[in-house]
């Protein structure tokens, strides 16, 4: 048996290894001897530590954080349909200025043909003008 031990521990990758040498020879020869204390241990506490709550009064004092904690959901609820249905109105409100914005953008360029048209009248106007003048004014190259 003490060569097959020897033969793995040479088999053995030598990391951190627990030598043995000796325990064989302790457990032939093994004394068990009872030692005793002088000293007691006293498990009384040395402070006075307050009363023990009883089961009663901590169910009691559970249901009523339970109660707060429900009170508390149930507002938190209240709070968030509140919300929401802010979101809605603000969502409306949003999509009616965006359709503000989009007639906006179609009002500016309706202005801007306008313009042209304007400007092109006007010119319509002086040509026309130029038309009427008298044939005398023509014929003397006048105005």
């Amino acid at each position: 048996m003490a060569q097959t031990r020897k033969n793995k521990k040479l088999l053995a990758p030598a990391q951190d290894t627990l030598s043995l040498d000796g325990l064989e020879s302790f457990l032939e020869n093994a004394n068990m001897q009872a030692v005793t204390q002088d000293e007691t241990i006293d498990f009384s506490p040395s402070v006075t530590a307050e009363p023990p709550l009883s089961e009663t009064r901590l169910i009691l004092d559970l249901l009523a954080q339970l109660e707060n904690v429900n009170d508390l959901v149930l507002e938190t609820g209240y709070q968030l349909a509140q919300t929401r249905e802010r979101v809605r109105e603000l969502e409306g409100l949003l999509m009616g200025e965006e359709l503000l914005v989009e007639r906006i953008k179609d009002l500016e360029a309706e202005a801007q043909k306008v313009l042209e048209l304007e400007t092109w009248l006007d010119a319509l106007r002086a040509e026309n003008e130029h038309l009427k003048r008298p044939w005398w004014k023509k014929l003397l190259g006048l105005n």
